[in-house]
């Protein structure tokens, strides 16, 4: 069973699926599933971030110095994107 995901979890991508860059966005393919998932300039920053094990509210930190938004609302698209992450294995929770 997976542990939920919280600000305070610290996850690190997975980089097991296919993938490629094109222009701003980065694509990567699902072969379990037959899907494919497009990340757009900021979700490919946060997939950068992922390169080391970071926590959602450190993700956060570092968007809110790159974009304007609010903590807020940072904070629940991160959680988000994040759990599509999780559902198609491309990262992984690392906390016990």
């Amino acid at each position: 069973m997976t542990s939920p995901l919280t600000l305070t979890s610290t996850l690190v991508r997975m980089d097991i699926h296919p993938s490629s860059a094109v222009q701003d966005n980065m694509f990567f393919l699902d072969l379990d599933k037959g899907q494919y998932l497009r990340l757009g300039q900021i979700e490919s920053d946060i997939w950068e971030l992922l390169s080391q094990p970071r926590s959602p509210h450190e993700i956060c930190g570092d968007l809110l110095q790159r974009y304007q938004v609010e903590r807020s609302d940072c904070e629940r698209d991160v959680l988000a994107f994040l759990e599509q992450l999780l559902e198609h294995r491309l990262v992984q929770i690392l906390d016990p």
